[in-house]
């Protein structure tokens, strides 16, 4: 298998014009650039990309942390990403979690072994303390809110947007209101609860399902807020579901 060396003495150039044209510098002339192309199309020569990026100290790809990879919410966090780094001529490698802090903790030891030049967090089960660390090793950007002057953030303001459901829903007549949420320890979940403090007050019991993550998960809550003695008018599901099961179909209604 041919190397630099050998494209190098076919094109009648250095190694160093060849590491160059591999490199896409500009400061290489045609003639040098279009002989070295020529060599490597004639030898059918594809570049080593990790001894490329060795060389060029960067891999022009970003690891994305998620826990789930059928979840809506995450898709459009995803879709997003995916449409700038195609702009900027980035890969984009998934990386799910399924909220496992080891698994977090194995994609931070990537960054660190350069295989990505960083690492965007959509959601996690580390604390930052732990994550924070890693920033020496490359640049980590949260999809929520972080403390951390070490940790970029590009969030929505979530708290505002519960507050909001929420006050629609009084607006609305709904006095009496049942919510679901996802993990008791998220953070997306304390701010739900904290915003239905707000606006409705105490909650009352049975009136808030936590692990709640899934279509038929959302069924089954249903079905125990439908027992209540005073069945709220109004079901607010914290948590975009992440299947369909089979047993339940587009027509259900839960309120």
């Amino acid at each position: 298998m041919a190397n630099i060396k050998d494209i190098a003495k076919l094109a009648g150039v250095s190694v160093s014009t060849v590491s160059r044209v591999l490199n896409n510098y500009k400061y290489v002339s045609s003639e040098k650039r279009e002989a070295v192309l020529k060599v490597m199309e004639e030898m059918k020569y594809a570049p080593n990309k990790n001894a490329v990026d060795l060389i060029r100290g960067e891999t022009r790809t970003i690891g994305v942390i998620l826990p789930y990879n059928n979840n809506p919410a995450f898709d459009q966090l995803v879709n997003g990403i995916l449409n700038i780094a195609l702009e900027n001529d980035f890969l984009i490698t998934m990386l799910p979690s399924q909220y496992d802090k080891e698994k977090e903790l194995a994609y931070l030891e990537k960054l660190k072994s350069k295989l990505f030049d960083g690492i965007i967090i959509t959601s996690r089960a580390n604390d930052w303390e732990t994550i924070v660390p890693y920033t020496d090793f490359g640049p980590i950007i949260s999809c929520e809110y972080a403390p951390h002057y070490e940790i970029g953030c590009s969030y929505t303001e979530r708290y505002a947007s519960f507050l909001d459901a929420f006050q629609l829903l009084k607006n609305k007549g709904h006095l009496v209101v049942a919510f679901t949420t996802a993990r008791m320890e998220s953070n997306s979940t304390k701010k739900i609860i904290d915003a239905y403090h707000e606006i409705f007050g105490d909650i009352p019991s049975g009136y808030h399902i936590s692990n709640c993550q899934c279509l038929e998960d959302g069924y089954e809550a249903a079905q125990q807020f439908l027992q209540l003695s005073e069945r709220p008018t109004a079901i607010y599901h914290g948590e975009p579901p992440v299947k369909l099961p089979p047993k339940i179909k587009s027509e259900n209604k839960f309120i």
